[in-house]
């Protein structure tokens, strides 16, 4: 179903430049009016227990498979990484239970061989909050011919979050917070070597590093506006590059397998809690999917054709036991257009 356009593009407003592939650069610090358009694309559920809250998911390589994030609703609520078919067949447990961590934010490395995920030790999950409420975490690696897994990064030093692999596979791209010393949030890349690099140092809440298709940028969330927004850094270039890319709130950025797009969800409180996807060349966000009732929808992750986007859809609120699902929505009319 396609509704009509909602906000039209417009002249682009005083005191602003054109930064990145046509994106805008704030100069005058007043966040200005993101054209947007409604074109809502063809959704179905993969997963729909009221008994599993399934939030983070990402596709396998060769696209035949997801990995995400399971927590039992009731009982003790530790997340373990499972594995199911992308058409939505019977999913199945990789990490053992035995393993007294919460694992959450799985990405497949591009070669099929390692997930890169985050691992919190402590305090158990309280009933409300499955999302957030872990003690401080390392990023880890599973081996998926094996099972075997180990630690990359150590959580006595930092909280490391959000790992997205590099495509030729040397990097991960971590969000790591200094929680033992200034409590600053930023993005980092580490080699599987144990190699280090930070790469924002900004005073911001900077998170969800992901390197572009050809490993030239990345996007990143942050507030260095005042609001959580999408930004770009080419690495050539560094931070003080640092372009913005959404002005009406977004995290949670993907790029397309082609580079063209990036799939986003802004924060609930900035406006609906649904899927957009805007092209990096510039043009106006299209949302794709619509939430109703009392969910929100996030972390979309694209399939390797570029057809289609996965995403997580749940409940948010603290007061009710807290229900997530995995969903699908096809944008291949949409990308596919010239």
């Amino acid at each position: 179903m396609e509704r009509k356009v909602i906000a039209t593009l417009a002249l682009i407003p005083a005191g602003l430049t054109i930064g990145f592939n046509g994106a805008m650069t704030a100069q005058s610090g007043k966040t200005p009016d993101e054209p947007a358009i409604v074109s809502l694309q063809p959704v179905r559920a993969l997963t729909d227990d009221s008994s599993w809250f399934d939030t983070w998911p990402g596709f396998s390589p060769d696209g035949k498979e997801i990995v995400f994030s399971r927590t039992p609703v009731t009982g003790e609520r530790s997340a373990r990484l499972w594995r199911m078919p992308a058409d939505g067949g019977p999913p199945h447990p990789l990490t053992p239970i035995a393993f007294d961590r919460h694992c959450t934010r799985p990405d497949w490395s591009l070669d099929g061989k390692t997930i890169a995920f985050r691992a919190g030790r402590g305090t158990p999950l309280k009933p409300m909050n499955p999302f957030t409420n872990d003690a401080p975490g390392a990023i880890w690696l599973f081996t998926v011919a094996t099972g075997e897994m180990r630690p990359l990064t150590d959580e006595r030093k930092y909280d490391d979050y959000y790992p997205h692999w590099s495509p030729d596979g040397r990097w991960i791209f971590i969000s790591r917070n200094d929680i033992y010393r200034s409590k600053q949030w930023d993005i980092w890349r580490i080699s599987l070597h144990g190699a280090e690099e930070r790469l924002t140092s900004h005073p911001s809440y900077d998170v969800y590093g992901v390197p572009s298709p050809d490993g030239k940028l990345f996007s990143f969330n942050s507030d260095r506006d005042g609001n959580r927004n999408v930004w770009i850094i080419d690495l050539g270039k560094g931070e003080k590059e640092a372009t913005q890319f959404t002005f009406s709130g977004g995290r949670g950025a993907m790029w397309s397998p082609d580079g063209q797009w990036i799939a986003f969800h802004p924060p609930p409180s900035v406006m609906n809690g649904s899927i957009y996807i805007k092209r990096v060349n510039g043009g106006p966000r299209i949302q794709i999917t619509e939430c109703t009732g009392e969910n929100v929808q996030g972390h979309p992750h694209w399939s390797p054709d570029g057809k289609y986007i996965l995403f997580d859809e749940v409940d948010p609120n603290p007061q009710r036991a807290s229900r997530g699902h995995l969903k699908v929505v096809d944008v291949s009319k949409i990308v596919g257009r010239q």
